[in-house]
């Protein structure tokens, strides 16, 4: 085997025959295999990738089930081959497969740990992408030199081929979150990545949706801050955080607004501006964390309500007493919102680990009961 091919997949079946029939054109001669590494899409994805591996041996599936994230299934993948090359590509027929040999080339032939496809040096380009996302890449590209120990002109790239032997050295110390497996690569090496560059055009999404949303930018902006913490910083951590601040910028928000536009009083203002930062705050996890996880999004938004709401009682009760004992209303309201925006970050995080490991131990009865049916009834 000389080169496997790692396919992430997330509802991308009407993709999967086009994309295994350009594979099959590009790497004509070459012994390779693909390597589909699909989240339990709810399209079918994983169906569609049976079929084709039952008319070609080259095509393999890797149906995960109850776990997702595009670096971690990467990772699974290219653990899961033996081929002493391996490279990481879209589904979605964005990225150029006809440069795959060339890719593969360079490494056998020069002294190289990684190849990237890259949209930014000669022979690249970022094809019909928006303005915004080209702004974006090339904010992540001036972010990601900090951490990465190398230089190259797209470090954003998801599309790349890999030497094994320089994986299994990094492959211990990665992250494994967000979509940016590249940079968590190449900031876990501790020395010198040799790296090479092959140019190629990006191209339009035919089929399905993009998964590019703020979740994405948050793991990636988690990655480069976690790299520079020294891995101090779980990203649970910088969630929940995050989910704090905007908790009480919210709350600051409205309550400046309402007293100094409406001149609503001081308690109809501080209760207002708390259901304003509860509402957003819960909108904000849920988006950034609750909708990513198995572990159930009604447990998972349950206990965040409660923590919410035990803050925002705090809250009310502790700018009240200050209001009341004559401390100014622009100190009074700040001070319980930031008090109530704490008391929700410590209340909801034990909280949450305590539900993903309720249900996480439930999960595990449930399989083990399964495993000991017998065959018959299962």
């Amino acid at each position: 085997m000389q080169i496997a091919i790692v396919l992430p997949t997330f509802n991308e079946r009407e993709n999967i025959p086009h994309v295994v029939a350009r594979l099959n054109t590009a790497l004509t001669g070459l012994a390779w295999e693909a390597i589909f590494v699909d989240d339990d899409s709810p399209d079918g994805t994983a169906q569609a990738i049976a079929v084709q591996a039952q008319q070609d041996p080259k095509i393999r599936l890797v149906h995960r089930v109850g776990r997702r994230g595009l670096s971690s299934a990467c990772i699974e993948g290219m653990l899961s081959t033996d081929a002493d090359f391996i490279a990481v590509m879209d589904a979605d027929l964005q990225h150029d497969e006809t440069i795959l040999p060339q890719m593969l080339a360079r490494l056998q032939q020069d002294p190289l740990d990684v190849v990237v496809g890259t949209r930014n040096a000669k022979g690249g380009s970022m094809g019909c992408f928006r303005p915004h996302r080209v702004l974006l890449s090339q904010l992540g590209r001036a972010v990601s030199h900090v951490v990465c120990s190398c230089e190259l002109s797209d470090p954003m790239s998801g599309f790349f081929v890999v030497r094994k032997s320089y994986f299994l050295e990094v492959v211990e110390g990665l992250d494994g979150k967000g979509f940016k497996l590249l940079v968590d690569m190449l900031s876990a090496a501790k020395r010198p990545v040799r790296c090479g560059e092959v140019g190629y055009t990006f191209g339009m999404r035919r089929y399905g949706n993009s998964k590019l949303d703020t979740l994405v930018g948050l793991e990636y902006l988690h990655t480069i801050v976690n790299r520079g913490l020294s891995r101090l910083l779980p990203m649970q951590h910088t969630v929940s955080l995050l989910a704090a601040l905007f908790c009480f910028a919210a709350h600051l928000s409205v309550f400046f607004m309402t007293t100094r536009i409406t001149h609503a009083s001081f308690m109809k203002a501080q209760v207002l501006a708390t259901t304003c930062g509860v509402a957003g705050t819960i909108v904000f996890t849920h988006f950034a964390v609750l909708r990513q996880q198995r572990f159930g999004r009604l447990e998972g938004t349950s206990v965040l309500l409660f923590a919410c709401v035990l803050g925002a009682v705090i809250n009310l009760v502790f700018a009240h007493s200050l209001w009341r004992d004559g401390v100014q209303w622009y100190l009074a309201g700040p001070a319980g919102a930031l008090l109530g925006a704490t008391a929700n970050l410590l209340v909801s995080r034990p909280l949450l680990l305590a539900s993903q490991v309720l249900s996480f131990v439930g999960s595990e009865r449930s399989s083990k009961h399964l495993v000991d049916l017998p065959d018959g009834h299962r």
